[in-house]
């Protein structure tokens, strides 16, 4: 009796070898792609994570400038009615009015939202944000002055976007924050009196604002980031301002 394979038996078990091959590379490539999934959601939650503890305590450390006498005490209807950019122009006119012995000394706001691309303020321009603080939003060694002035800046990558924190005052190395970012937005609620001031396109939330004394920060900031692999987050921060001297 013969004992060989014949030629259909060669071929089925090829058939069912190569269906039990094609299954097993299938499964250990949906396993390979869910492993890079599951490691980039992985590196986009930690480098948010980074993110939003850096920009925290940056808002709950802001210093403003000493409030002149009298600058906000003025009750004259003109001043009750102002909006939030007369208001400005106001406080920078006092701040030149109240310079060192007489002479006109324009101070630099200690709360900066603005483009990051000079000549173009449009709103799909990158905004940089930079402000004086009590101390390092990121765990670097700490300033011997008593206040720091640094911004969150955007910084081009091959991957997308970074976000840095770059020390200006005293100067110091960038530390990068987070990369591969789609898109970042910056907004700050003006104190304007508004009805509908909370909602997304108020006039209250602008994406361009100074500010030098306490009164003149705004009531939230929002900042909102997309990353190339499609993480999407939107925070809302409450500023905590308190006075001091320039770093």
């Amino acid at each position: 009796m013969p004992t060989g394979f014949t030629l259909l038996e060669v071929v089925v078990a090829s058939l069912l070898g190569s269906i039990v091959l094609l299954g097993a590379l299938g499964v250990m490539g949906f396993m390979r792609d869910s492993d890079r999934r599951l490691s980039e959601r992985f590196t986009d939650t930690a480098d948010l994570a980074i993110v939003h503890a850096a920009v925290r305590r940056a808002v709950q450390t802001m210093v403003a400038a000493p409030t002149p006498p009298n600058i906000y005490q003025s009750n004259t209807a003109a001043t009750v009615n102002e909006t939030a950019d007369q208001r400005a122009q106001r406080l920078r006119e006092e701040t030149l009015r109240l310079g060192r012995d007489g002479e006109e000394k324009k101070k630099r706001p200690r709360f900066i939202l603005e483009s990051q691309v000079k000549g173009n303020s449009g709103p799909d321009a990158p905004r940089r944000l930079e402000v004086v603080l009590l101390d390092q939003p990121t765990p670097d060694p700490s300033p011997t002055a008593a206040t720091i002035r640094g911004a969150f800046e955007v910084a081009p990558e091959v991957d997308g976007l970074a976000l840095m924190w770059v020390p200006i005052k005293p100067a110091g190395r960038p530390v990068r924050l987070a990369g591969g970012i789609e898109t970042i937005t910056w907004e700050a609620l003006a104190r304007e009196q508004t009805e509908n001031r909370f909602a997304r396109k108020s006039g209250a939330w602008k994406d361009s604002m100074t500010a030098l004394y306490p009164g003149d920060y705004p009531k939230a900031i929002r900042l909102g980031l997309v990353t190339r692999r499609g993480a999407s987050v939107e925070w809302l921060f409450e500023p905590a301002v308190t006075t001091g001297g320039e770093p």
